[in-house]
Protein backbone atom coordinates (compact mmCIF):
# COMPACT_ATOMS: atom_id res chain seq x y z
CA UNK A 1 0.00 0.00 0.00
CA UNK A 2 3.07 2.67 1.42
CA UNK A 3 5.79 3.27 -0.83
CA UNK A 4 7.24 5.43 2.03
CA UNK A 5 7.15 5.88 5.69
CA UNK A 6 8.44 8.22 7.53
CA UNK A 7 9.04 8.66 11.63
CA UNK A 8 9.89 11.25 13.88
CA UNK A 9 12.80 10.52 16.07
CA UNK A 10 12.03 11.66 19.74
CA UNK A 11 9.33 10.18 21.71
CA UNK A 12 8.91 7.61 18.28
CA UNK A 13 11.96 6.08 17.54
CA UNK A 14 13.63 7.12 20.94
CA UNK A 15 13.25 8.16 24.41
CA UNK A 16 14.16 12.05 24.42
CA UNK A 17 17.84 12.67 23.07
CA UNK A 18 18.31 8.82 23.93
CA UNK A 19 20.01 6.31 21.66
CA UNK A 20 17.94 4.07 19.67
CA UNK A 21 17.66 0.29 20.74
CA UNK A 22 19.44 -2.70 18.69
CA UNK A 23 15.55 -3.80 18.29
CA UNK A 24 14.09 -0.82 16.70
CA UNK A 25 17.13 -0.41 14.67
CA UNK A 26 17.28 -3.47 13.34
CA UNK A 27 13.76 -3.21 12.76
CA UNK A 28 13.95 -0.25 10.73
CA UNK A 29 17.11 -1.81 8.55
CA UNK A 30 14.57 -4.43 7.62
CA UNK A 31 11.65 -2.21 6.92
CA UNK A 32 13.73 -0.46 4.75
CA UNK A 33 13.90 -3.29 2.63
CA UNK A 34 10.50 -2.84 1.97
CA UNK A 35 9.62 0.86 1.44
CA UNK A 36 11.39 4.34 1.26
CA UNK A 37 12.34 5.50 4.79
CA UNK A 38 12.42 9.20 6.46
CA UNK A 39 13.23 9.91 10.20
CA UNK A 40 12.50 13.68 10.55
CA UNK A 41 13.17 15.72 13.97
CA UNK A 42 13.63 19.25 15.43
CA UNK A 43 17.30 17.76 16.12
CA UNK A 44 20.33 19.05 14.25
CA UNK A 45 22.24 15.78 12.11
CA UNK A 46 24.92 15.59 14.68
CA UNK A 47 22.34 14.92 17.50
CA UNK A 48 20.53 12.63 15.14
CA UNK A 49 23.74 10.45 15.02
CA UNK A 50 24.32 10.28 18.69
CA UNK A 51 20.84 8.82 18.85
CA UNK A 52 21.16 6.26 15.71
CA UNK A 53 25.02 6.26 15.72
CA UNK A 54 24.63 4.81 11.88
CA UNK A 55 21.70 6.37 10.57
CA UNK A 56 24.33 7.29 7.61
CA UNK A 57 24.72 4.23 6.69
CA UNK A 58 21.15 3.00 6.62
CA UNK A 59 19.02 3.24 3.73
CA UNK A 60 17.12 6.57 5.03
CA UNK A 61 16.07 9.98 3.95
CA UNK A 62 17.71 12.25 6.92
CA UNK A 63 15.54 14.88 7.85
CA UNK A 64 16.97 17.28 10.69
CA UNK A 65 15.86 20.54 11.86
CA UNK A 66 11.95 19.75 10.92
CA UNK A 67 13.18 19.23 7.30
CA UNK A 68 14.53 21.94 6.92
CA UNK A 69 17.95 19.97 5.77
CA UNK A 70 17.80 17.01 4.17
CA UNK A 71 19.92 14.41 3.10
CA UNK A 72 18.23 11.30 0.96
CA UNK A 73 19.42 8.25 1.21
CA UNK A 74 22.79 7.96 -0.69
CA UNK A 75 24.06 10.53 0.84
CA UNK A 76 22.83 13.63 -1.45
CA UNK A 77 21.64 17.28 0.42
CA UNK A 78 18.56 17.87 -0.94
CA UNK A 79 18.24 21.29 0.48
CA UNK A 80 19.37 23.24 3.25
CA UNK A 81 16.91 26.30 4.46
CA UNK A 82 18.51 28.65 7.24
CA UNK A 83 16.58 31.01 9.04
CA UNK A 84 17.10 34.69 8.94
CA UNK A 85 18.26 37.46 11.54
CA UNK A 86 14.81 38.80 11.20
CA UNK A 87 13.07 35.13 12.07
CA UNK A 88 15.58 34.54 14.58
CA UNK A 89 14.93 37.76 16.62
CA UNK A 90 11.20 36.64 16.28
CA UNK A 91 11.53 33.74 18.05
CA UNK A 92 14.20 34.73 20.70
CA UNK A 93 11.64 37.55 21.99
CA UNK A 94 8.65 35.12 22.38
CA UNK A 95 10.85 33.14 24.05
CA UNK A 96 11.98 35.70 26.60
CA UNK A 97 8.35 37.06 26.60
CA UNK A 98 7.28 33.08 27.93
CA UNK A 99 10.27 32.86 30.25
CA UNK A 100 8.71 36.24 32.22
CA UNK A 101 5.15 35.70 32.11
CA UNK A 102 5.34 32.05 33.28
CA UNK A 103 7.94 32.34 35.58
CA UNK A 104 10.14 29.79 33.67
CA UNK A 105 13.35 28.59 35.81
CA UNK A 106 15.32 25.38 34.14
CA UNK A 107 16.74 22.72 36.38
CA UNK A 108 20.28 23.14 34.14
CA UNK A 109 21.22 26.38 33.16
CA UNK A 110 19.66 30.03 30.89
CA UNK A 111 21.80 28.69 28.36
CA UNK A 112 21.00 24.95 28.34
CA UNK A 113 17.39 25.99 27.69
CA UNK A 114 17.83 27.75 23.99
CA UNK A 115 19.44 25.72 21.01
CA UNK A 116 19.58 27.96 17.75
CA UNK A 117 20.50 25.34 15.24
CA UNK A 118 20.43 27.60 12.37
CA UNK A 119 17.06 26.41 10.43
CA UNK A 120 15.05 26.52 13.57
CA UNK A 121 15.37 27.49 17.28
CA UNK A 122 14.00 25.29 20.38
CA UNK A 123 13.21 26.21 23.69
CA UNK A 124 13.45 23.81 26.64
CA UNK A 125 11.67 24.70 29.59
CA UNK A 126 13.86 22.27 31.62
CA UNK A 127 16.98 22.38 29.81
CA UNK A 128 17.64 20.38 27.31
CA UNK A 129 20.24 18.59 29.15
CA UNK A 130 18.50 18.11 32.24
CA UNK A 131 17.92 14.37 33.50
CA UNK A 132 15.70 12.21 31.29
CA UNK A 133 13.59 11.41 34.33
CA UNK A 134 13.26 14.48 34.81
CA UNK A 135 12.59 15.79 31.41
CA UNK A 136 9.53 12.99 31.36
CA UNK A 137 8.16 14.24 34.21
CA UNK A 138 7.80 17.87 33.43
CA UNK A 139 5.30 17.40 30.81
CA UNK A 140 3.91 14.65 29.81
CA UNK A 141 0.81 15.40 27.82
CA UNK A 142 2.02 19.01 26.30
CA UNK A 143 -0.82 20.42 28.16
CA UNK A 144 1.76 23.10 29.93
CA UNK A 145 3.26 23.94 26.97
CA UNK A 146 -0.18 24.26 25.01
CA UNK A 147 -1.78 26.61 27.19
CA UNK A 148 1.55 28.93 27.37
CA UNK A 149 0.81 29.17 23.69
CA UNK A 150 -2.82 29.82 23.51
CA UNK A 151 -2.29 32.38 26.81
CA UNK A 152 0.79 34.33 24.59
CA UNK A 153 0.01 33.14 20.81
CA UNK A 154 3.00 33.72 18.64
CA UNK A 155 0.91 36.34 16.01
CA UNK A 156 3.38 37.18 13.18
CA UNK A 157 4.10 36.49 9.59
CA UNK A 158 7.52 34.90 9.73
CA UNK A 159 7.78 32.20 12.48
CA UNK A 160 5.74 29.37 14.11
CA UNK A 161 5.96 28.15 17.87
CA UNK A 162 4.89 24.26 17.94
CA UNK A 163 4.90 21.79 20.94
CA UNK A 164 7.45 19.40 20.80
CA UNK A 165 9.81 16.97 22.44
CA UNK A 166 8.88 16.13 26.10
CA UNK A 167 10.00 19.68 27.52
CA UNK A 168 10.72 22.08 23.89
CA UNK A 169 8.58 24.34 22.25
CA UNK A 170 10.16 24.46 18.39
CA UNK A 171 10.61 28.28 16.06
CA UNK A 172 10.75 27.64 12.85
CA UNK A 173 9.62 29.77 9.43
CA UNK A 174 5.98 29.41 8.56
CA UNK A 175 5.50 27.26 5.50
CA UNK A 176 9.26 25.87 6.64
CA UNK A 177 7.40 23.28 9.41
CA UNK A 178 7.30 19.38 9.23
CA UNK A 179 4.49 18.97 7.07
CA UNK A 180 5.33 21.59 4.65
CA UNK A 181 8.96 19.48 4.29
CA UNK A 182 7.95 16.09 4.25
CA UNK A 183 5.54 17.57 1.22
CA UNK A 184 8.20 19.23 -0.43
CA UNK A 185 9.99 15.37 -0.62
CA UNK A 186 7.48 13.59 -1.67
CA UNK A 187 6.83 15.79 -4.39
CA UNK A 188 10.39 15.68 -5.33
CA UNK A 189 9.94 12.28 -4.81
CA UNK A 190 6.74 11.44 -6.84
CA UNK A 191 5.52 9.93 -4.25
CA UNK A 192 1.46 10.77 -3.69
CA UNK A 193 -0.43 11.06 -0.23
CA UNK A 194 -1.78 7.65 -0.19
CA UNK A 195 1.38 6.27 -0.57
CA UNK A 196 3.07 7.65 2.52
CA UNK A 197 2.51 6.91 6.39
CA UNK A 198 3.97 9.37 8.63
CA UNK A 199 4.28 8.39 12.19
CA UNK A 200 5.16 10.51 15.68
CA UNK A 201 3.81 11.27 18.97
CA UNK A 202 2.76 15.08 18.60
CA UNK A 203 -0.28 14.85 16.31
CA UNK A 204 -2.35 16.93 18.80
CA UNK A 205 -3.20 20.41 18.70
CA UNK A 206 -0.07 22.66 18.67
CA UNK A 207 2.21 19.58 18.13
CA UNK A 208 5.50 19.73 15.73
CA UNK A 209 3.64 16.53 14.22
CA UNK A 210 -0.09 18.20 13.46
CA UNK A 211 1.43 19.73 10.56
CA UNK A 212 1.06 16.03 9.03
CA UNK A 213 -2.22 16.03 9.10
CA UNK A 214 -4.11 16.21 5.87
CA UNK A 215 -0.40 15.98 4.09
CA UNK A 216 -0.90 12.26 4.29
CA UNK A 217 -1.75 8.92 6.37
CA UNK A 218 -0.97 9.26 10.48
CA UNK A 219 -0.36 7.13 13.07
CA UNK A 220 0.12 8.71 16.63
CA UNK A 221 1.68 6.74 19.11
CA UNK A 222 2.92 7.55 22.50
CA UNK A 223 6.21 5.70 23.13
CA UNK A 224 9.26 3.61 20.66
CA UNK A 225 7.90 0.51 22.05
CA UNK A 226 4.51 1.18 20.16
CA UNK A 227 6.49 2.25 17.14
CA UNK A 228 7.93 -0.93 16.98
CA UNK A 229 4.94 -2.86 16.67
CA UNK A 230 3.81 -0.39 13.96
CA UNK A 231 7.05 -1.47 12.36
CA UNK A 232 6.71 -5.10 12.66
CA UNK A 233 3.36 -5.02 11.74
CA UNK A 234 4.43 -3.14 8.12
CA UNK A 235 7.58 -5.74 8.01
CA UNK A 236 5.16 -9.28 8.22
CA UNK A 237 2.27 -7.31 6.36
Amino acid sequence: MYKAIIFDLDKTLTRSRSLITDEEYCALVKLSEKYNIGIISGAELSQMLKQIPKLMEGNFYKMSQSGNIVIDSNGKELWNFKMSDEEQSVAMKHIDLLKKVFSIQPQTTEDDTIENRGSQITFSAVGHHAPQEEKEKFDPDGETRKMWLEKLPLKNDLVEARVAGTTSIDYTPKNRNKGDNIKRLMHLMGWNSDECLFVGDALFESGNDETMINICDTKEISNPEETLQIINALING
